[in-house]
Order: structure tokens, then C-alpha cells, then sequence
């Protein structure tokens, strides 16, 4: 599972790496695609659920293999930023809920490449998706199963901390 360093036991596993124990992409895993991959790619993060912290400066990252990007706030720019290689931009920018959007320009597309994250509403239902349509059940096959915490729009709560408890 990896090493726990720099904690001890109970801890059994790494708190580093690019995937967690699930195989989901961690924030770094798109730092390696930034640096070794050809396809022009951003990743903007962190979420954007942070109540309580109105007016309080965030640090705002994205790793991306274009040159610049250029961050939104709510529509209003934040600053084009050039991305080094092997490198991020980086913004502290104002909590304020709402939407962050990142832009950045890339020579062989017609437009820019865009993402997003949006302040989420209170978690309002459990979405699973199954990573195949079929599967053998044979007693040996298995499938894998993910579960979201969604709010009443249908986008994922990154702070929601429910208890869900399976039985299969």
C-alpha cells in the first residue's frame, strides 16, 4: 500500500503518491500528464466548497503542458499565467462561492481549453457507476463499482462527508 513516511504505525498506507487506495487520479497524477504527455491538457484545482471562508485568500494551482492559462473568478479575470515546463501557475485569489474556470490556448486548436469547478450545493443523492456493462458471474469476475455524493444538480459534493454503508 506504501510506505507511511513520515508517519507510523497504525498508518498503513501513503498519504503521497498519484492514485489513492481506490485507483482515483490524485491532483499530481495530472502533473505527470502535463509533463510527459503530448495531448494539451489542463487541471485546475483545488474544488471550489470552501463555506465559512468568504474573503479569505485560496491558493488556486493548474497543471497544464500550454504555455499560459488564464484563471476566472465568477467571470472576472484573475491574470494569464505562464505555465513552465515541468512547472504550474499558481493564483491566491478571494474565496467567494461560485465558479473558478481556467482557459488556456493551445497553437493547433481553434479554441481554448477550458475547466471548471463550481461551488457545489448539500449532498442530495448517491450516483453509482459500474466501469463495464457486462460481467461474468462466475464467482470469479468481478466489477468496480463507484460511488458519488451528488447535490440536486447532479455535480459531486468534494466535501461531503456521509456515512454510506454497502451490503452486497
Amino acid at each position: 500500500r506504501g510506505e507511511p513516511s513520515p508517519n507510523t504505525w497504525p498508518n498503513i498506507s501513503s498519504q503521497y503518491g498519484f492514485i489513492d487506495m481506490c485507483g482515483f487520479p490524485k491532483d499530481t497524477f495530472y502533473y505527470y500528464q502535463s509533463v510527459w504527455g503530448d495531448k494539451p491538457m489542463l487541471h485546475l484545482f483545488p474544488h471550489w466548497n470552501f463555506k465559512g471562508e468568504e474573503g479569505n485568500p485560496i491558493p488556486v494551482w493548474v497543471y497544464s503542458n500550454l504555455d499560459e492559462v488564464e484563471l476566472f473568478v465568477n467571470g472576472v479575470t484573475a491574470g494569464w499565467q505562464a505555465v513552465e515546463k515541468n512547472g504550474h501557475a499558481a493564483w491566491n485569489v478571494r474565496y467567494q462561492p461560485g465558479v473558478i474556470e481556467v482557459r488556456g490556448r493551445h497553437p493547433n486548436r481553434a479554441g481554448p481549453l477550458v475547466e471548471r469547478r463550481e461551488t457545489t450545493g448539500a449532498p442530495a443523492q448517491l450516483v453509482l457507476t459500474v466501469d463495464r456493462d457486462a460481467f461474468i458471474a462466475d464467482g470469479e469476475d468481478t466489477i468496480v463499482v463507484s460511488c458519488e455524493v451528488q447535490d440536486a444538480n447532479g455535480r459531486v459534493v468534494p466535501t461531503a462527508s456521509n456515512e454510506v454503508q454497502f451490503h452486497v
